[in-house]
């Protein structure tokens, strides 16, 4: 079961705020910080425009990219999760759901997180 938490399922989200992250703090955020104890760092914080970021992680730790937002004492107003390892998700509208490719389903099987030993 530890091989298991070692590999990781990179998880991309589309995040909008209502007001930008100042750069200090995004830097900060960039190389983690610290909340209610315990470690938060991302992958990757990637800047699209003004209120509307790129995050992606290798956990998702409870809460955590509105844990960071917060942190920047900034509002999420929009969290979006686009795609986990290389499924891609799309944008579809709440609540509903789409049937998955073969490419997807085959791709999604082939996933190192399935074929792990275990002891």
């Amino acid at each position: 079961m530890n091989e298991l938490r070692a590999l990781k399922e990179i998880k991309r989200y589309h995040v909008q705020t209502n007001r930008p992250i100042p750069d200090d703090v995004l830097d900060q955020l960039r190389r983690g910080i610290v909340d209610d104890g315990e470690r938060l760092t991302p992958e990757s914080i990637v800047c699209e425009r003004p209120c509307s970021y790129l995050f992606v992680l290798n956990e998702g730790k409870k809460r955590e990219i509105c844990r960071m937002v917060n942190y920047a004492r900034v509002e999420t107003l929009v969290l979006r999760l686009l795609s986990i390892s290389n499924l891609e998700l799309g944008e579809p509208p709440s609540g509903k759901w789409r049937e998955l490719s073969q490419d997807e389903i085959d791709a999604s099987l082939s996933s190192p997180l399935l074929h792990a030993k275990r002891k």
